[in-house]
């Protein structure tokens, strides 16, 4: 019987080894039986088959070739130093000729200045008391200026009050019912007046009579006022005028 040999693995070899002592045996019995079957001339021992593994040719395992291992990389190779540039030398030094010294120039001579003796000298307390004498007729003369200027600014505020007293007289106005009854009286009144122009009209003293009071806001509200005067101009001047009103007549 031919056995063809194939490339097996060890599992593969192990069962046909089995397969074979299988075979066997059986090729044995077989024979066994044949032998007990025939005429026996002469009793001879049975034959003893014996098998051995030894005598199979049983083909070695092959081992799969295992891969080679990777070439380790070879490390890279390290680049060569570099050599730092020589330092360059400094140029040498130039040798500079000293600057020729000046020549000293001859001093001129001062001119003798010929003094003259003083005649007269003024001692520092009399200079210091003409000073404070003409420091306080400075001040007397302002004074007196400033007083003048105030009596001169008083006159003309009397003459522009007088003026305006005369607006508000002309512009009085007697009630009918005041002159039917021949009521008098006189109301003070206080008002603001900034270049002919009033505000803030208010009774100071009445007359004690209500009608007449009424009278006299109006006339200070109607009265056409006269332009004051350059020195006041712009200037609020409070007023307190007194306004008669005689209505009997």
């Amino acid at each position: 019987m031919a056995f063809s040999r194939p490339f097996l693995s060890y599992q593969g070899v192990k069962t046909l080894c089995l397969a074979l002592v299988v075979e066997a045996l059986l090729l044995a019995g077989m024979a066994a039986l044949l032998l007990s079957a025939a005429p026996v001339h002469q009793e001879k021992p049975p034959a003893v088959l014996q098998l051995s593994l030894k005598d199979l040719d049983i083909p070695s395992p092959v081992l799969e070739p295992q891969p080679e291992p990777a070439p380790t990389p070879k490390p890279p190779e390290p680049e060569p130093v570099k050599k730092p540039p020589e330092p360059e030398k400094p140029p040498e030094p130039v040798a500079v000729p000293p600057p020729p010294v000046p020549k000293p120039k001859p001093k001129p001579v001062p001119e003798k200045v010929k003094t003259t003796p003083a005649t007269q000298q003024v001692s520092p307390s009399a200079s210091t008391a003409d000073s404070a004498f003409a420091e306080a007729e400075q001040a007397a003369a302002a004074a007196a200026a400033a007083q003048a200027q105030s009596k001169q600014s008083a006159d003309l505020l009397d003459a522009y009050r007088s003026r305006v007293n005369a607006a508000i007289q002309a512009a009085v106005n007697c009630p009918l019912a005041a002159q039917n009854m021949g009521m008098s009286g006189q109301t003070k009144v206080h008002f603001d007046l900034t270049d002919g122009v009033q505000s803030n009209a208010t009774v100071a003293t009445t007359s004690k009579r209500p009608m007449l009071d009424t009278a006299a806001l109006a006339a200070v509200q109607n009265a056409l006022y006269p332009a004051p005067p350059k020195e006041f101009a712009g200037q609020l001047k409070t007023m307190s005028v007194l306004v008669v009103l005689n209505c009997a007549n």
